[in-house]
């Protein structure tokens, strides 16, 4: 069993808005000096990993990407020439709101014939009790395994994700998420939360059984198509264990080098250092690496563009929402 680690902040898009930008004096940790302190080559790092088909040799080639989860126009995400895209598979609650196989087919392919990838969004570590997945008989009352509420978000609890029903919901049983989001054909998932071991510091075993749960997933949906992509998200203390880094193709960082001192604010440069010195773990055993920053002003994008792009990171700048068209204007960054 691997110890717990916990990092200095929680990450994500929620994050308190803040009318300054600029916050210049950091700027030093957007240098050379930074790069040689975690000994990162600028140069791609070489995959040392077996390819398993299509879809892992396109992984590599990504330059323009991004997430929607709201006001999703599949005709304008298939006009676009994004190399990837990550969608909320139902971002409505209407009863036929899933993007399934004939818009997926869409989204598959790109104005000039090539092949975009289209992943799906999926939570592993809390629930919603307001989605169009969480079954009617628990709304008013919601199973043990998921009473505890988180208070900064209406209608989203923590849930006990080692437990078969929560698994159950999710991946491991009949017309499942995850059987949906096969069936709709999309090449692969985003996991979100998987660092929601770190919401239950009083079990021990908790990291394991957040490994254990993505290495069923993964054997489930492999099973089904071999060349099925699972990228991560955060959870940075997962990044020292072969175990799992063994299952995922790709990784993205939020907040990496903005918004933990509030929106556009660079982060302190420690904070840039503890995530990178095991996010470069990753990079070294082979995952493809993502970063998502929450950021609007030009400047900042540009800068932290540079950074990213130096560090081997495919960089997208999102809306907090995450309700727009993701720019493609990466490919000439």
């Amino acid at each position: 069993m691997k110890p717990l680690i916990v990092p200095p902040r929680r990450h994500g898009p929620e994050r308190a808005a803040d009318a300054g930008y600029l916050d210049w004096d950091r700027r030093a940790l957007l240098t050379g000096g930074l790069l040689a302190l975690l000994g990162l080559p600028r140069a791609a790092v070489a995959s040392q990993r077996t390819t398993r088909a299509e879809p892992k040799e396109l992984l590599t080639t990504v330059r323009a990407w991004g997430c929607q989860y709201r006001n999703v126009d599949v005709a304008a995400i298939a006009k676009s020439d994004l190399d990837l895209i990550v969608l909320d598979p139902r971002p409505q609650d209407a009863e036929h709101a899933f993007i399934g196989r004939s818009a997926c087919d869409l989204l598959r392919v790109k104005p000039n014939g090539q092949r975009r990838l289209a992943l799906a969004r999926l939570c592993v570590g809390e629930t919603n009790v307001t989605r169009w997945y969480w079954p009617q008989a628990w709304r008013d009352a919601p199973p043990a395994w998921a009473e505890r509420v988180n208070p900064a978000r209406p209608g989203v609890r923590h849930v006990e994700f080692w437990q078969p029903e929560w698994q159950s919901l999710v991946f491991s049983g009949n017309a499942s998420i995850l059987d949906l989001i096969l069936e709709a054909g999309y090449d692969g998932v985003v996991l979100d939360h998987v660092d929601a071991f770190m919401d239950w510091t009083e079990r021990p075993s908790a990291q394991d059984d957040m490994v254990t749960l993505v290495a069923r997933l993964a054997a489930k949906a492999r099973q089904a198509r071999p060349d099925f992509l699972l990228m991560t998200q955060n959870a940075e203390g997962l990044m020292t264990r072969p175990d799992y880094l063994a299952l995922i193709d790709a990784h993205n960082k939020e907040s990496l080098l903005t918004g933990l001192e509030g929106y556009g604010r660079f982060n302190m440069p420690e904070d840039v250092v503890w995530s990178m010195s095991y996010l470069r773990q990753a990079s070294n055993a082979g995952v493809t690496m993502f970063a998502t920053e929450y950021l609007s002003e030009p400047a900042v994008i540009d800068t932290v563009r540079r950074q990213l792009r130096a560090w081997n990171f495919v960089p997208f700048f999102a809306s907090p929402a995450l309700d727009r068209l993701p720019s493609s204007e990466e490919k000439g960054g």
